[in-house]
């Protein structure tokens, strides 16, 4: 009786944390250092590279990266950070600090179950990141402002645009 429950119990058991395992690696290879320099300041965070991420500025073709409003409340003024939590009310410039006007972007995008948005975005002075071994430094490249969760289980406060990876300027990490 054991041998006929017991050993269909553990190998399920086993093979499910065997998967688990697999996929906690799949995603532990897809995270990298993240730096975000934005006036002068820099933020370090873990990133994920998504290749489901393929949000771009439509008019500059520019990648956006996704990054978790609490990484960024640190260096953001209280004005920006409330309009980022609710963009489709902005109706002045005047809502945007003056010495953050110019690098505040709207970028158009869609997410399941909901079309028409507009996300806040950010044009930092340059974004580096730290890929097998190598440091890649990107300027072309917007920061979207994420008021939600983006990994439940923290493992990282960003989703990085895969193309960042290929546009970006190699060199060692030493």
């Amino acid at each position: 009786m054991f041998v006929l429950i017991g050993f269909p119990l553990l190998s399920y058991f086993s093979k499910a944390r065997v998967d688990d395992l697999r996929m906690k690696n799949i995603t532990f290879d897809q995270l990298v250092d993240v730096e975000v320099i934005l006036n002068e300041q820099t933020l370090s965070m873990k990133g994920l590279i998504d290749s489901g991420n393929q949000l771009v500025d439509p008019l500059t073709k520019t990648p956006v990266m996704i990054v978790t409003a609490d990484s960024l409340k640190e260096i953001l003024p209280e004005g920006l950070m409330e309009l980022s939590k609710n963009v489709q009310s902005f109706s002045h410039s005047e809502d945007i600090d003056q010495e953050w006007y110019s690098k505040v972007r709207f970028v158009p995008y869609r997410s399941v179950g909901q079309a028409n948005q507009l996300l806040l975005a950010l044009k930092p002075d340059m974004v580096r990141l730290v890929h097998q071994s190598n440091t890649i430094e990107v300027t072309k490249v917007l920061v979207g402002i994420s008021h939600t969760t983006l990994s439940v289980e923290k493992q990282y406060e960003c989703i990085v645009h895969p193309k960042l990876i290929v546009i970006g300027e190699v060199s060692s990490a030493s």
